[in-house]
């Protein structure tokens, strides 16, 4: 299991923690669950955890494959969010593109036998 450190697009000053059964790199979009409501979130750091800590939620989809921000620009919204003492989440979100954030209202999913008709 490898616990991941997520920020959310929340004017929170923190960052939350969540469970993949994969390693997802850091720079990644994913789902989570966030009170009752699902968020989409940058993945900061993703590191392996023997020991489960308690009430931590799992990951329910990583959304890209690749990351979407490298680690230095992780690196440099960090270091603006400490020397202006600005919640991180509304560095996250000022300084990336607006729809990064937002879930679409309607999804479509590829069914196996779609999947197996694409590679006909």
């Amino acid at each position: 299991m490898y616990l991941v450190d997520v920020v959310l697009p929340l004017p929170i000053y923190k960052t939350f923690q969540y469970l993949s059964s994969t390693f997802i790199l850091p720079g990644v979009r994913v789902l989570v669950p966030f009170k009752s409501s699902r968020l989409i979130g940058i993945v900061r750091l993703c590191e392996p955890v023997e020991k489960l800590g308690e009430n931590l939620r799992s990951i329910e989809e990583i959304l890209d494959e690749k990351p979407i921000i490298n680690f230095f620009l992780i690196e440099f919204l960090d270091k603006i969010a400490e020397y202006y003492i600005a919640p991180i989440g509304v560095v996250y979100k000022i300084a990336l593109p607006s729809g990064l954030f937002s879930l679409p209202s309607k999804r479509l999913y590829l069914t196996c036998e779609g999947k197996e008709a694409l590679e006909k």
